[in-house]
């Protein structure tokens, strides 16, 4: 092999994640675009172990998919026969028309038995196995990757047609959305969204410094406002880092003064490394929620982001400018 290219390996899944219901089930529903995209399908009120009707047993995660009940099976080994029992009972009690068994390793038998229910049950109820991995390169830290090892028939033909259709729809819904939001920002605020495509589920707010601090709305599942903190070059990380750490020692106070209690707002503090868009750091406000096929909402919802972002400016600014003036007023290192 040519000594600049890296070596890939594919490790145990237990490198990542130790135990199924409290290490790998949360980080899934808060991945749930990573698997989303191996399946061609969007996900939104994703909820975990919720409890089925009359029983005390507990769904991995229950999710919704084209208006569509979801349920998803997890276990981090070899497929067996107690995931699968519990998986049919979990379609058959959430009336589920999205079935999917995720697992490091699907034996012959269960292949089979995925294959036969997309055969021979309801034509629009799908099964999938996808299977988890974790693969390294030169050693670096474990990263995820979906595989599906069984679909329906005739699945990616259908869907690339499907979805094509589903994403023109969604582009116009976002475009739309994005062009009131930027109208309602501009007139009731002076605010001016800065230019991008407008077929993204976002918008950039305000630049506080180049692109090193911004604010940003964000609907692609339940709406949110958001404050990015991302330096480029090679003290970028540890910069961001640095920012991140010390906003976060103020943690209680900044959520006491942004959330509202009794409106199912959740805060996310994800560090270098955790958060999906990059080298940076985010802290973000979500609401319950959905912009998509749901425009009788977007009144509320755009009003509930500029209000959360005008919040979000008030309460961070006195932080940040103590912060930011600390770090340069601090001595550089020595060469």
């Amino acid at each position: 092999m040519s000594n600049h290219l890296a070596k890939i390996e594919r490790v145990g899944v237990r490198e990542g994640w130790h135990r199924e219901d409290n290490e790998f089930t949360p980080w899934l529903a808060e991945n749930i675009a990573e698997l989303g995209k191996a399946l061609r399908l969007e996900f939104s009120g994703v909820r975990t172990e919720e409890r089925m009707d009359g029983s005390s047993r507990r769904v991995d995660i229950v999710a919704t998919s084209n208006d569509q009940q979801v349920v998803i099976e997890n276990q981090l080994e070899l497929t067996d026969n107690d995931h699968l029992s519990r998986l049919l009972i979990y379609a058959a009690g959430k009336d589920a028309k999205t079935v999917i068994w995720v697992a490091s390793e699907f034996s012959e038998e269960h292949r089979q038995v995925l294959d036969w229910l997309n055969q021979n049950t309801d034509e629009a109820v799908l099964f999938f196995g996808v299977a988890v991995e974790l693969w390294k390169i030169d050693g670096s830290r474990p990263a995820p990757h979906f595989r599906v090892a069984i679909e329906p028939n005739d699945w990616r033909k259908q869907n690339i047609s499907v979805q094509r259709t589903l994403a023109d729809s969604v582009g116009i819904q976002n475009r739309n959305f994005r062009r009131a939001l930027a109208n309602q920002l501009r007139g009731s605020c002076s605010i001016e969204i800065p230019r991008e495509r407008h077929d993204h589920a976002y918008a950039v707010l305000e630049f506080l410094d180049g692109w090193q601090l911004r604010y940003a709305a964000i609907w692609g599942g339940a709406p949110a406002v958001e404050f990015i903190i991302e330096k480029k070059g090679a003290d970028g990380p540890e910069w961001s880092q640095s920012v991140f750490d010390q906003l976060k020692q103020h943690q209680a106070a900044i959520e006491a003064a942004l959330i509202d209690p009794g409106q199912g707002e959740e805060f996310a503090w994800k560090p270098v490394g955790q958060w999906a868009g990059g080298i940076g750091c985010q802290i973000a406000v979500h609401r319950p929620g959905s912009v998509h096929n749901n425009p009788e909402e977007w009144g509320e919802y755009r009003s509930w982001i500029i209000g959360k972002y005008l919040r979000f400016r008030d309460v961070l600014a006195p932080y940040l400018a103590e912060i930011l003036a600390q770090m340069e007023d601090a001595p550089e290192a020595a060469e």
